[in-house]
Protein backbone atom coordinates (compact mmCIF):
# COMPACT_ATOMS: atom_id res chain seq x y z
CA UNK A 1 0.00 0.00 0.00
CA UNK A 2 1.43 3.21 -0.77
CA UNK A 3 -1.01 6.40 -0.12
CA UNK A 4 -0.54 10.19 -1.85
CA UNK A 5 1.76 11.22 1.00
CA UNK A 6 3.89 8.29 0.58
CA UNK A 7 4.28 9.09 -2.54
CA UNK A 8 4.77 13.21 -2.32
CA UNK A 9 7.56 11.66 -0.13
CA UNK A 10 9.29 9.54 -2.50
CA UNK A 11 9.48 12.08 -5.22
CA UNK A 12 10.79 14.92 -2.53
CA UNK A 13 13.66 12.41 -1.55
CA UNK A 14 14.03 12.09 -4.79
CA UNK A 15 14.47 15.39 -5.70
CA UNK A 16 16.83 16.17 -2.81
CA UNK A 17 18.85 13.35 -3.46
CA UNK A 18 19.47 14.52 -7.12
CA UNK A 19 20.06 18.11 -6.22
CA UNK A 20 22.77 16.38 -4.04
CA UNK A 21 24.29 14.55 -7.04
CA UNK A 22 22.81 11.04 -5.87
CA UNK A 23 20.49 8.83 -7.60
CA UNK A 24 17.53 7.38 -5.70
CA UNK A 25 16.20 3.37 -6.83
CA UNK A 26 13.19 2.00 -5.63
CA UNK A 27 13.93 -1.88 -5.69
CA UNK A 28 11.87 -4.64 -4.46
CA UNK A 29 8.43 -3.47 -4.67
CA UNK A 30 5.19 -5.60 -4.22
CA UNK A 31 3.11 -5.80 -7.67
CA UNK A 32 0.12 -3.43 -6.12
CA UNK A 33 2.77 -0.37 -4.94
CA UNK A 34 4.67 -1.27 -8.69
CA UNK A 35 0.53 -0.85 -10.43
CA UNK A 36 0.61 2.62 -8.70
CA UNK A 37 3.95 3.39 -10.02
CA UNK A 38 3.06 2.59 -13.48
CA UNK A 39 -0.43 4.71 -12.96
CA UNK A 40 1.28 7.63 -11.45
CA UNK A 41 4.27 7.70 -13.87
CA UNK A 42 6.91 7.43 -11.05
CA UNK A 43 8.41 4.06 -12.40
CA UNK A 44 9.60 6.47 -15.75
CA UNK A 45 10.52 8.94 -13.28
CA UNK A 46 12.52 7.23 -10.58
CA UNK A 47 14.65 4.43 -11.23
CA UNK A 48 12.51 0.82 -10.16
CA UNK A 49 14.36 -1.93 -9.69
CA UNK A 50 13.57 -6.03 -9.32
CA UNK A 51 15.71 -6.53 -6.92
CA UNK A 52 18.32 -4.78 -4.50
CA UNK A 53 20.90 -6.28 -6.33
CA UNK A 54 19.80 -4.90 -9.78
CA UNK A 55 19.44 -1.72 -8.01
CA UNK A 56 22.75 -1.72 -6.26
CA UNK A 57 24.64 -2.98 -9.86
CA UNK A 58 22.62 -0.11 -11.56
CA UNK A 59 24.09 2.25 -8.91
CA UNK A 60 27.27 1.20 -9.23
CA UNK A 61 27.88 1.44 -12.78
CA UNK A 62 26.09 4.66 -13.00
CA UNK A 63 22.75 4.27 -14.81
CA UNK A 64 20.19 7.34 -14.61
CA UNK A 65 16.60 6.66 -13.92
Amino acid sequence: YVDSAAIGAIVGCSGAVKTAGGQLRIAAIVDRVRTIFKMTGLERVLGVDATVEDAVAKLNAGDAA
